[in-house]
């Protein structure tokens, strides 16, 4: 394949790539990772004139990181050897990864295939994006430890946790994304990865200040990109080049480090330690000398290190020493060490004295406003002088820096936690109001909040939340407050208040309640499908009876409207029914035909004895969950209540009841019950269960594992694929089906369309992965009730124990219920297959075979080389290697990874495996054969020729036949022998 590529026009990228007989291999991606802009043009050039008809546009695609394809328009060049690419409607979205990809499908007019699958990644610039133009540049001389692209932001919080932190833009989902030695700063996002500073710990070697970068998800490892940078860690990045300080010398490389060259080699001292900003692709730069004292002026210089240019003269070095500066739109910025702020424009002209600002740290100019620290608090005000306010209080002396990022000042409290207030960013400069502030717009528990005319002096807040709770796009305070009296709090209140001053915009009085000092809650989400948070109010009212209190507030026109109260659902235990059974059981149901049994056998007799006497109950322990249990994008709730014996403690199962709330009516629907036991065996039995035949076939657990085949209910599940003649010896894969057959072969359906060939059973279910990859399904054994549990890309899954395991394209082995809730990331290893075994998961991680609990815990790599078709049975764990025929050898390892041999020499394609013994063909003569486990006892079953094992059952072997791909057939063949029987 030609790798050479070359730029046809600015909009246009040509990609190489060779027609010519199919052949089996991996994906190759050419100069991916490249920020393009969002109308980019790509040409796909080939070495002979390609077809352009709707098959071939079927085999060019362009997926988004969520492998959801895209809308383009397909071009074929006069000189029939390119295709254009061009996206329809407005273009790829600003900040987002693509993928194009140009399959194997593809032919030529001579009717010849690609040789090899191509991808390519992309990503398109967001430069120009709302977020960016209200961010300071000004962050870089504030550390910049907060940076956010759209759907994330990323920090450090400058303390000795050296991490780096994401959590989503409504402060949810804070994680740890990154953990160093030693503290974090100067963080940019550039692509996939975050640029940053850290320690690099090594003195020895001279190395003090090393550039970094790390995957945005946090998989992976950190790289080194540069070392023994300036120790104020002067870096910066513009597009695809890094700008760093070395030695006193301003350097440029690419962003891996490389083709480093040097821009400027000292300012007017050899030794001065220099200070930049990039704008607009000029360098703006100043220096000092720690050892002499001495400072320099101001300069310019191009990023190609051309034009340099002296812009603010050092005239008087005492007044000179700056200490910062900062760039706002047209206007530099500086601060000398006395106080001193002087401003000119970019050229150095007009230069004036404008403000004295003595004992202030953490300047950042943004906007015509220069915002600061002082004394615990963050200030702004105009170079003028004029519209100085505090924006917020309490702020962390101990690290002076402020950051400004889309429109938010983010900085630490004095209990080191991020925290952010709204910025104006009008050109204008006001602030619609806001400058004046006036009750406290940071805040925690514990601190007084008192609302003239509305609450008590002595009342504090209890918790605080900070959202956007009526779609205005700023965000609010959600505060829950009350008077301590003997260890409680009461007088509740619930405020909403304005985060830029403090305006008090609604609240409501929670009657008749007092709650505990600790276990109460406010969370946010969309319970009534608006798609603005609502609010969740979770109080404590008695620790030892573990009672509590549920509130769900709207906030809409300014006012506060309460949705949720305990009255707007049936009473405890009122939703379902239970009942003590003769047979050392419980039985709960409801009236939708769900119905659950816990198994009280294991129970002490004398026990059991009391509960017959006395019966059963509902606990007065109540629990409300907000869950997105049928994925809409709002939320349900779900109460839980135990089922209790002799006490309120002798729990014996929990009840959980789902609701969701109907806007149209402003009631709340039942939608489910899902009973589960700490203590005892809890199984579903209803005529509506998932799992109510899940332990009655032995292959919904291990065997589908190792083969694509299903014999369940009297019934055979198999996958059909349809190859469509173009010409002779050419076919490309048209569709594929999944088929079910009765076990006599009277019958047959199609269960589902457009599969990649994947399947499992778990109880009443089939579950697949949809054609090229995308989506993970389940649907119901008759074909109804198709349905997308996971839009993830998944490469490879597995299904024990009601849970579903499986590896993403995207890196990751994550686990989910079988209905797609509750999805963890257990290890970030970038798994090609893997299948489970008991409690254990065996994956195929970069060629090599590993094992895992099923929780995550005691991953290990088991030192065996590894790259297809992993199956495990109790018997043992086999897999095969390539060979360069095309062909496989199946190795077998046992279940700890140890003693591998190879077991069979020259594998055509699939295997199965089944109670004790192995199926598979031989790649020389195309014959079924049979052998032990361990390898011996090779015999041939039949002199039938054969494609492809498909799976094994009970009495029957079945595989695949046929001269040509579009008269492939499914066949089956007794154990004992005999003639084949056609099944398809």
């Amino acid at each position: 394949m030609k790798k050479a590529m070359r730029v046809l026009a600015k909009t246009t990228f040509l990609i190489c790539a060779t027609l010519g007989l199919g052949s089996q291999a991996n994906a190759e991606v050419l100069n991916s990772g490249q920020a393009v802009n969002e109308k980019k043009v790509w040409t796909i050039k080939f070495n002979n004139k390609v077809k352009l008809d709707n098959v071939t546009k079927n085999y060019i695609k362009v997926v988004d990181s969520r492998g959801i394809f895209q809308n383009i328009n397909l071009e074929l060049e006069k000189d029939k050897k390119s295709i254009k690419v061009t996206p329809c409607d407005n273009g790829y979205k600003p900040g987002e990864k693509y993928t194009l990809k140009v399959m194997k499908g593809v032919k030529g007019e001579s009717n010849k295939g690609l040789k090899k699958e191509i991808s390519m990644d992309f990503y398109i610039k967001d430069n120009m994006s709302s977020d960016k133009l209200n961010t300071s540049i000004n962050n870089v001389q504030n550390a910049s430890f907060v940076v956010q692209d759209s759907e994330w932001i990323y920090y450090s919080d400058l303390t000795e946790s050296n991490s780096i932190y994401r959590m989503k833009k409504d402060g949810s989902s804070k994680k740890v994304l990154y953990k160093g030695n030693s503290r974090i700063c100067k963080l940019y996002l550039s692509n996939e990865y975050i640029y940053f500073v850290s320690h690099s710990g090594n003195f020895t070697q001279g190395e003090e200040y090393c550039i970094y970068r790390v995957k945005k998800d946090g998989v992976g490892k950190p790289q080194v990109i540069c070392k023994n940078i300036s120790v104020n860690y002067q870096f910066q990045i513009d597009g695809d080049s890094l700008y760093y300080v070395q030695d006193s010398r301003l350097m440029r490389s690419d962003l891996l480090g490389n083709n480093a060259k040097e821009i400027l080699k000292n300012i007017e001292n050899t030794t001065d330690e220099v200070f930049f900003l990039l704008k607009d692709k000029w360098i703006y730069y100043f220096g000092f000398d720690y050892r002499s004292g001495k400072a320099t002026g101001i300069y310019k210089i191009k990023t190609d290190g051309s034009q340099k240019q002296c812009i603010v003269k050092n005239v008087d070095a005492q007044s000179m020493k700056v200490s910062s500066i900062n760039i706002d739109g047209n206007d530099i910025y500086y601060k000398n060490f006395s106080g001193d702020i002087f401003k000119s424009d970019l050229k150095g002209r007009d230069l004036e004295r404008v403000r004295f600002l003595n004992g202030v740290s953490g300047v950042n100019v943004f906007n015509g406003y220069i915002h600061y620290l002082y004394e615990g608090a963050v200030h702004k005000i105009k170079a003028d002088g004029t519209e100085h306010s505090i924006l917020a209080q309490k702020s962390l002396n101990d690290f002076d820096y402020i950051n400004i990022v889309n429109g938010e000042l983010w900085y630490l409290d004095t209990n080191k936690e991020l925290k952010s207030v709204p910025v104006v960013t009008k050109d204008s400069g006001e602030d619609d109001g806001d400058s004046n502030p006036g009750n406290p717009v940071s805040l925690k528990e514990g601190d007084s909040f008192y609302i003239k005319g509305v609450n008590s002096l002595s009342s504090k807040v209890i918790k605080i939340e900070t959202a956007d709770v009526n779609g205005d796009g700023k965000k609010e305070n959600v505060i829950l407050a009350g008077v301590n009296e003997n260890y409680s709090y009461k007088d509740l209140k619930i405020f909403i208040q304005k985060t830029s001053n403090g305006e008090i915009l609604g609240y409501d009085s929670l009657k008749n309640f007092s709650c505990e000092e600790i276990g109460n809650s406010i969370s946010l989400g969309d319970f009534n499908k608006d798609k603005i948070s609502d609010i969740k109010i979770d109080l404590l009212l008695n620790t030892q009876r573990g009672m509590h209190a549920t509130y769900i507030y709207t906030f809409t026109k300014d006012k506060l409207n309460k949705i949720f109260h305990e009255n707007m659902i049936p009473a405890k235990a009122q939703d379902f029914k239970y009942k003590l059974l003769d047979d050392k059981s419980i039985k709960v149901y409801d009236d939708k035909g769900n119905s659950y049994i816990v198994n009280l056998a294991s129970d002490d007799e004398e026990h059991y004895k009391y509960l017959t006497n006395i019966g059963i109950g509902p606990s007065i322990t109540v629990f409300y969950e907000g869950e997105d249990i049928d994925r809409d994008g709002s939320l349900e709730l779900s109460r839980t209540i135990y089922l209790v014996g002799v006490s309120y403690s002798d729990f014996l199962c929990s009840a959980k009841t789902t609701y969701k709330y109907n806007p149209a009516t402003s009631k709340w629907e039942y939608k489910g019950l899902h009973v589960e036991s700490e203590f005892f065996p809890c199984t579903k039995v209803s005529s509506n269960s998932d799992n109510d035949d899940e332990n009655n076939n032995e292959q919904d657990k291990q065997k589908s594992s190792i083969q694509n085949f299903v014999e369940k209910n009297n019934t055979i599940y198999y996958v059909q694929d349809k190859w469509t003649k173009r010409s002779k010896n050419d076919y490309y894969l048209s569709d594929s089906y999944l088929r079910g057959i009765k076990n006599d072969l009277s019958t047959s359906s199609t269960i589902a369309n457009d599969i990649s060939g994947k399947i499992q059973t778990y109880g009443k279910y089939m579950y697949y992965v949809s054609a090229y990859g995308v989506n993970l399904h389940r649907v119901k054994l008759d074909g109804s009730n198709d349905t997308v549990i996971s839009k993830d890309i998944v490469k490879n899954f597995c299904i024990s124990d009601g849970y579903i395991y499986y590896c993403s394209d995207k890196g990751g082995i994550y686990k989910m219920k079988q209905d797609g809730r509750d999805v963890s990331m257990l290890e970030k290893d970038k798994a090609e297959e893997l299948v489970v075994l008991d409690d254990w998961l065996y994956y195929i991680n970069n060629g090599s075979l590993y094992k895992m609990k099923t929780d995550g815990t005691s991953r290990e790599d088991l030192g065996v080389t590894a790259n297809k078709m992993l199956g495990a049975s109790e018997d043992g764990v086999y897999y095969c290697i390539s060979q360069k025929d095309g062909s496989s050898n199946l190795y077998r390892a046992n279940i700890d990874g140890k003693r591998s041999k190879c077991i069979f020499e020259g594998l055509l394609k699939g295997y199965a495996v089944y109670d004790g013994y192995v199926y598979c063909i031989n790649n020389t003569n195309n014959y079924i054969y049979k052998m032990k486990y361990d390898g011996s006892d090779l015999v041939k079953v039949s002199d039938e020729k054969a494609k492809d094992v498909v799976g094994v059952s009970e009495k029957f072997i079945y595989y695949k036949a046929g001269d040509t791909l579009n008269n492939e057939h499914l066949y089956r063949i007794k154990k004992t022998g005999g003639k084949p029987e056609k099944v398809d």
